[in-house]
């Protein structure tokens, strides 16, 4: 059965990240790293309720949210994730952890693909400094 892909985007107006590489919650300590690919940071994970709560509020310092989930609402992860810049050019590749990934872009137009299941989806997007975008 093949299931089809949901990617979903969110923008916000945010970057230059200010997160701790581990966050303390409920009396424990989830390993949570700031990552970076080529001077980019981001942070990916989402796997269970506490860990989506925790990646939630980091997530708040980062300029691109991308969320994978399938057409029936299941969370997705280990994806294949690129951004490429408005010239073509990649700037960015990681593994997703689960079903979030966070990524401190500067404002600009963007491409992201994901792959995942032999498919690709390709979305493009624009981050825009200060403003929230939906």
């Amino acid at each position: 059965m093949k299931k089809n892909i949901l990617l979903l985007i969110c923008l916000t107006g945010f970057s230059l990240v200010q997160a701790a590489p581990k966050i303390f919650a409920q009396n424990f300590i989830l390993p949570i790293e700031v990552k970076s690919y080529r001077q980019i940071s981001y942070v990916t994970g989402g796997i269970g309720v506490d860990e989506r709560n925790v990646l939630q509020k980091m997530g708040k310092n980062y300029g691109l949210k991308l969320m994978f989930a399938a057409t029936d609402k299941s969370y997705l992860s280990d994806l294949t994730v690129h951004i490429s810049n408005i010239q073509g050019k990649e700037i960015f590749e990681a593994v997703s952890d689960g079903p979030l990934l966070y990524v401190d872009l500067v404002p600009g137009d963007y491409t992201v693909a994901a792959r995942i299941m032999n498919q690709t989806i390709r979305e493009k997007v624009t981050l825009m400094g200060g403003k929230q975008v939906a």
